[in-house]
This record gives structure tokens, sequence and C-alpha cells, in this order.
């Protein structure tokens, strides 16, 4: 079957989206019958300045370049119904977002094809493709049945990613500019995801993550504990409430909605663990049953003291 990865570089986490669809592709590749000669990746971007670093860092082979003016589902989905017309795919993969969910089903209908969000693998049966996900608050796992082709579906967060670098000199790179293509919509232009900065977040590959909650306070106290995760090596991560209140980008939300990581450290600071994220940290809290090593204190002390110990360590 002929496989397309569809991948939104208007968001700061492309790459790391691009290296889940990779693996994914490689790790069902007997079943999807394709070959990394015949998987493309289809990207959409608007910032040109990330033209070389979308090239040299997708780890696909034919990859389709589609620049556009801003994102926006509607003219994504003009587009790719029109670059599709005369190279149809039998699989369209999405990234594991909000945008991928919603380009996934939405695309589907206009093909008559099936659709599925959040699959974490798939499988074949006399003949029949089935996706398989989490259902029923990830209790349980469904199994789901493609019916009609094409098989349009975004995957689960937090997928396996592999080191599937493709050398430059082995990648065929075609251009298509739509940054011009006039939209007439009743919708007010938006991003789903934060503009592209140059020091991206990535959350999902960090080692070591400071997790913080509503507890900090305000926004002065965040960058600060952003600020001190940078001299630990660490990567702040942050709960919905903060992101909520304005204090750090969505960028840094952790959990379902977010970025599903798995640190060899996590400092978790002001935040109790529990999904709606409840005000600091008591003996009651969720979080403690995890945790490896528990302190019930005021975490700017904790911090303070953390930081005089390392700064000793590093004298030695």
């Amino acid at each position: 079957m002929k496989c397309k990865v569809m991948i939104n570089a208007c968001s700061p986490a492309f790459l790391s989206k691009a290296e889940e669809a990779a693996t994914f592709l490689q790790t069902h590749r007997s079943i999807v019958d394709s070959s990394e000669e015949t998987e493309e990746a289809v990207v959409f971007y608007a910032d040109e300045n990330i033209k070389e670093k979308i090239t040299s860092g997708l780890p696909f082979r034919v990859i389709r370049l589609v620049k556009i003016k801003h994102y926006q589902p509607e003219l994504v989905l003009d587009i790719l119904a029109e670059l599709e017309k005369n190279s149809p795919a039998d699989i369209y993969l999405f990234p594991g977002d909000f945008s991928g969910n919603e380009l996934a089903v939405r695309f589907a209908w206009r093909l008559k094809g099936s659709s599925l969000v959040a699959v974490e693998k798939i499988e074949a049966n006399e003949g029949k493709l089935s996706g398989i996900k989490k259902v029923y608050s990830g209790n349980l796992r469904g199994s789901f049945l493609f019916r009609t082709k094409p098989y349009c579906f975004s995957l689960a967060k937090g997928m396996n990613r592999l080191d599937l670098a493709v050398p430059e000199d082995q990648k065929t790179v075609s251009s298509h500019d739509y940054s011009a293509k006039p939209y007439d919509s009743p919708l007010i232009e938006y991003q789903e995801t934060p503009p592209f900065q140059e020091e991206e977040v990535r959350l999902e590959k960090a080692n070591f993550i400071i997790a913080v909650g509503r507890g900090t306070g305000s926004s002065e106290e965040i960058s600060r504990l952003k600020d001190i995760a940078r001299d630990l090596g660490a990567e702040l991560g942050v709960s919905r409430p903060v992101v909520m209140n304005a204090w750090a980008s969505m960028d840094r939300l952790l959990g379902a909605s977010g970025s599903v990581a798995s640190p060899e450290i996590c400092l978790a600071l002001a935040v109790s663990g529990s999904p709606p994220f409840y005000y600091g940290i008591d003996d009651d809290a969720p979080i403690i049953k995890a945790a490896d090593l528990v302190i019930i204190e005021d975490y700017k002390k904790v911090i303070k003291a953390l930081l005089e110990i390392i700064r000793e360590e590093k004298e030695k």
C-alpha cells in the first residue's frame, strides 16, 4: 500500500512528530506492505527560515514541501485534496496532536475513506486493516476495522521513536508554494500551536524534567524556574492551570493534552499530580504514591538547597 505522512511544520514539535510517524511505519512495514522509497512526507510550513531544518531533519526519503501563509485546517485540507488528485495514497498518517486528529477525520470524510484517531498499532487480518487504540479512559484497548480506502488515522501521543536518519544525498525533495493562495473563510485566522521558536521545547526527549504547577503562583516565578531548569540541564514542564493562566506557553504542557514524556528524572514542584492538578502537594496527593522520593516542604526552600548542593559539587 502507498503511504503518506502529513506533517504540520507550523508546530514547534514537528520533528518529534515526524520521528514518531517514521518509527510507526518502520515497525508496521510488513503490515502496510510499503518500502522507504514509496513512503512520502507531505510537509506544510509557513516560515521560510525552517525549510532547511525540515529537509535535513525529517527521516523520510521522499519529501514534498508545501508552503502556506498560515496554518488553518480548511486551507490545508483544500490544498491537500488538490495535491492528492493525481497521486492518491492508500494510507494517510497524521501526527498525534490536535491538528492531526482533526485533519485525519476531515480528510477521510472528503475522500470517502475511513478514519481513526490516537492509533497505537495496526493489524492485518484476511486482507483487512484494523487500528488498535485505548478506549474507556485508557482502561481497555479496542480494535476498529477500516472499511474503505483511503485509511486516514492519527497516532496516539507519546509513540516510540527510533534513530531513522536518512542521508541528504538519498532524499528527493519537491516544493509547492501556496502562500499566495486566496482563501475566503468566515473563520478568523488562528494557530492551534505556538509559532516556531529557535529554542524548541522537546519535552518528549528530555532526560530531566522539572514539572511545576499552579502552586508556583505567578508568571514571574515560572520564568525564574525556567532559568533554574536551564542551569540544571533540565526542561521545564507545566500543568494545565499554568498554561490556562498564561504563565507558560502550550508547548510546555505535560499530560494527556500536551506532551507525554518519559524522563529519567522528574522533579515535581507545586503540583499535586491528580487529573485536575490541585494546588500544591500534600500527604494525600496522588503523586506521592508514584514518587521515588517525597519531600513535604515549601518547594522554594528545596530548590534553594538543591542549587547550593549542585554548586558545591561543581566547585570540588
